[in-house]
């Protein structure tokens, strides 16, 4: 399954739309500005995507995961780098936390963040597409790359995902993240569905 080329940018322009407004409030947590880019989506199968996590990050990966329910319901993750986490974590901390104090406080920094960009982004969807989308509370998962992924093997390595690629930029450099929309493929097809309605209407 593959998005067109509208298709691509509709979606990249409205996950703009919410990863936009979550880094005002990420700003904010952090004490500077953070700009939030989505400048790659793509549908691919769950084991594609472990393999290209893997060669990109490694072995050991973080994700906030959330599931939610609405026209196309699945489940949202935003993930990170081992050593993403940890520059995410100091950011919002502070560079002098002691480093014992980092997994005390990681689980609650990543949470929020995670939370704070997967609501905006699904928000952002439910307002492109008139529809309500519930979310259920965070958590954070940290292990490796497929145990993460595939929620330590709850999902199958052939569902399809949306799978998005972005930036963090922040005043002391580059922190990478990705957002993965899991989705099994008749709710891919409600996805594009709405897509396709959405495109009619303006067209019209």
């Amino acid at each position: 399954m593959k998005l067109t080329e509208w298709q691509e940018e509709l979606l990249k322009e409205t996950f703009n739309l919410g990863v936009g407004k979550a880094s005002a409030s990420i700003g904010e947590l952090a004490g500077c500005e953070v700009e939030l880019t989505v400048p790659e989506v793509q549908i691919c199968q769950l084991k594609t995507l472990v393999n290209d996590i893997s060669a990109m990050e490694g072995s050991s990966l973080s994700a906030v995961i959330q599931t939610y329910s609405g026209p196309f319901e699945g489940t949202a993750m935003m993930l990170y780098s081992e050593e993403a986490s940890l520059d995410l974590v100091r950011l919002i901390m502070g560079s002098d936390t002691p480093s014992e104090q980092l997994s005390e406080l990681e689980y609650d920094a990543l949470c929020e963040v995670g939370n704070i960009v997967l609501n905006g982004c699904l928000s952002s969807l439910g307002g492109l597409f008139e529809a309500e989308i519930e979310t259920e509370l965070p958590e954070l998962l940290s292990g490796t790359t497929k145990d993460v992924l595939t929620l330590e093997g709850k999902l199958d390595e052939g569902k399809q995902v949306v799978f998005l690629k972005m930036g963090f930029q922040v005043a002391t450099g580059k922190l990478q993240g990705y957002l993965s929309f899991i989705l099994d493929t008749d709710k891919i097809h409600n996805l594009l569905e709405c897509l396709e309605n959405y495109y009619r209407k303006i067209s019209a």
